[in-house]
């Protein structure tokens, strides 16, 4: 009777411990839910901040689940989450996003000493798409002038991908076998039908 009594209590201790294990995983998680929501809280408040006074807001990394990153409906979050589609990335692989956008104004203005146009010339005109903004004036007697502004909207998306750490077989089965390790891969995309990225480097300070 003895026996079978430490045995139940043996029985009841161990349930206990698991369901306090189960417990403490539990309140492990939510106080990271917590800290991710009052991370995004910041970061938006900041956001919002920025808009008011550009000159002295910070800017915050968002932390995003796959699955809020898939139903956000911040207009960013799902341009950049359009473009990891297009590039045929899947959540599982993918490490992070980034999203810039940027807009470069130039103001000229070209006076010749010689009368270039007659009296009473006055000519205000402006090219203009999503991407850009050409606007010319031409004014007597020798003033032209143009004011150029290109918006920017780069979107960089970070994933990783298995790569074999030699050379991969030419043979297919072979490459089954082969050691791999995981490689960070950054695509940069820039929006802007004018603009083309050029020279990049991503550098990972290793400690």
């Amino acid at each position: 009777m003895k026996a079978r009594f430490e045995l139940v209590l043996i029985e009841v201790v161990f349930v206990l411990l698991m369901l306090l294990a189960a417990l403490g995983a539990r309140m492990e998680a939510l106080r990271g839910e917590y800290a991710n929501a009052m991370n995004n809280y910041k970061a938006y408040d900041e956001l919002l901040a920025r808009r008011l006074d550009s000159a002295n807001a910070r800017n915050y990394e968002l932390k995003l689940t796959k699955e809020q990153l898939e139903y956000s409906q911040d207009s960013v979050v799902r341009k950049l989450d359009e473009v990891r589609k297009e590039l045929d990335i899947k959540t599982k692989n993918l490490e992070r996003l980034e999203y810039i956008e940027s807009v470069t104004v130039r103001h000229d203005s070209i006076f010749t000493t010689d009368t270039i146009f007659i009296d009473g010339v006055d000519v205000d005109t402006t090219l203009a798409d999503a991407w850009r903004v050409v606007r010319v004036r031409l004014g007597y007697p020798n003033r032209v002038g143009v004011d150029t502004e290109f918006k920017n909207e780069l979107s960089v998306v970070v994933s990783s991908e298995k790569q074999t750490i030699k050379p991969p077989s030419k043979i297919f089965f072979v490459r089954w076998f082969q050691r791999k390790h995981r490689m960070v891969k950054i695509d940069v995309v820039d929006a802007n039908p004018y603009a083309s990225v050029k020279e990049q480097r991503f550098v990972e300070i290793v400690k």
